[in-house]
């Protein structure tokens, strides 16, 4: 059996919803994120299937939209960037 990964980013306090995701994938191996800096978000994997991904995110409770952030997929995930502490937005 299989099952898949769902990646969110949402604004502080802020719950999840379903549908709203950044990547749907299955068949991942050794899945990391890790944020470059406040405005860019890696995807990192060894190998995966993926199924839906959005190259950035945004939301009207952070700046009306104006707050973007780009996301990338990196393979290999050894190729990601350095582990650095959860950055948090505005």
């Amino acid at each position: 059996m299989s099952f898949s990964h769902n990646v969110h980013v949402v604004p502080r306090g802020q719950s999840w919803r379903r549908g709203h995701q950044i990547l749907t994938a299955d068949r991942v191996d050794n899945l990391r994120v890790a944020w470059r800096d406040t405005r860019k978000l890696e995807l990192c994997f060894d190998n995966a299937r993926v199924f839906h991904f959005s190259n950035f995110w945004h939301a009207s409770e952070v700046e009306n939209f104006a707050y973007v952030v780009d996301i990338r997929l990196v393979e290999p995930a050894t190729a990601c960037a350095p582990a650095s502490p959860l950055m948090i937005m505005p």
